[in-house]
């Protein structure tokens, strides 16, 4: 069974970690969700409970075993499903790694939410 993920950093199309993606995924399409973003250096990051705004590719992935494995699940980020605003206005629930706010605020936001 499929998976759909919302990506918004180095997982993205032309990034270095699309490669991670297991082989059969398709893009769904583009997409705005809820949350701060922010620069941990190399890669963003999108704190859980903040307002704010991020762009993201839509996935639908046949296997998120290596995205979590890339991404720390729960020892890193944490996957949680979370409503995704496509392009066309649909809203989709899509599995979303996130950061702890209070652990990751006071880093660099990144404006328009956009890596």
């Amino acid at each position: 069974m499929n998976e759909l993920v919302a990506v918004y950093g180095t997982l993205k199309q032309f990034y270095h970690n699309h490669r991670v993606m297991p082989s059969g995924s398709e893009l769904v399409g583009l997409g705005v969700g809820v949350g701060k973003m922010v620069s941990l250096g190399g890669f963003p990051g999108i704190l859980k409970d903040t307002l704010g705004s991020y762009t993201c590719e839509l996935w639908s992935v046949t296997d998120i075993t290596p995205l979590d494995r890339l991404e720390g699940n729960g020892s890193f980020y944490t996957r949680e499903k979370r409503p995704i605003i496509l392009d066309d206005g649909d809203e989709v629930e899509a599995w979303v790694y996130m950061l702890p706010a209070d652990e990751y605020n006071e880093y660099e936001t990144v404006e328009l939410g956009v890596w």
